[in-house]
């Protein structure tokens, strides 16, 4: 059986300043726990709306994390509140203000993101890849010469432009 645990509010240890900061943003954060929400009888779970994670289809919500939500709130026999996220950027934030009890997608865990909050064992692992184009004559060509003109190592993007979300692990 698959059991997500909830996702926690974690203090990031640091120098003084970073403990006082850190002391700051719990006092202002929610705090709620597995109790918290046996009591109420509702788990909120934040997401966001896409084809894997969470989406309506006839009506009828779907989706991967979904699936796992509603048996995890089977088991604690409890009802699922799906809260959308706008975009990815604003799922933690959501967390700490409380909107939320769990964030339900596929986040990177980075070192900084660790010490915000606490994850569950991964459920599933990705790779990066590179979308690129096809040469335009593609159809014409062989296909080694294809590949020769394809970008295969990230070495090869030395002096290239190329566009990434800033607030995703891969900007680091």
């Amino acid at each position: 059986m698959i059991i997500l645990s909830l996702v926690a509010l974690s203090i990031a240890c640091g120098g003084p300043e970073s403990r006082r900061e850190a002391q700051k943003k719990k006092a202002q954060s929610v705090q709620r726990d597995l109790n918290d929400i046996l009591e109420e009888g509702v788990l909120r779970a934040i997401t966001n709306y896409s084809g894997t994670s969470y989406f309506l289809y006839k009506s009828h919500p779907m989706g991967f994390e979904y699936e796992l939500l509603r048996r995890l709130a089977d088991y604690l026999e409890v009802d699922l509140e799906i809260v959308l996220a706008e975009n990815i950027d604003s799922i933690m934030p959501m967390l700490e203000r409380g909107n939320g009890d769990l964030i339900a997608f596929g986040l990177t865990i980075t070192q900084d993101r660790k010490e915000q909050i606490d994850f569950t064992e991964y459920l599933y692992l990705t790779r990066q890849v590179l979308v690129q184009r096809k040469p335009s004559n593609w159809r014409r060509m062989k296909l080694h010469e294809i590949e020769r003109t394809l970008v295969r190592n990230p070495v090869e993007l030395i002096g290239d432009t190329i566009a990434v979300r800033v607030t995703t692990s891969y900007y680091e």
